[in-house]
């Protein structure tokens, strides 16, 4: 699910320009606090710096689509985690209301 939409991203600024934003699938990343978490997708501002393990960069935006079996997890404890860490914006996707 995540890839449909990943597939459909479409990055733009305020004024629906397109901004040279970067939007990975599935990357770990390691945040400040040593916690290592893979978002479905990650958004950034900037292009990252690609490293073998894990990226060191806080993503702008995390998009996390709700599993049956994490869906509670993904809703509860993604968001909050990832907004004290500096993600700007959390946005979940629930597929079983498309």
């Amino acid at each position: 699910m995540a890839q449909e939409i990943f597939k459909r991203i479409k990055l733009s600024d305020e004024s629906g320009e397109r901004c040279e934003c970067y939007s990975l699938l599935d990357v770990y990343v390691q945040f400040a606090d040593g916690s290592l978490k893979r978002p479905d997708i990650s958004i950034f501002r900037e292009k990252p710096v690609l490293a073998e393990s894990a990226l060191q960069v806080v993503p702008n935006v995390v998009v996390e689509v709700l599993s049956p079996g994490t869906g509670r997890k993904d809703l509860e404890v993604g968001p909050p985690f990832y907004l004290s860490q500096g993600v700007l914006d959390v946005v979940t996707s629930d597929p079983e209301s498309w």
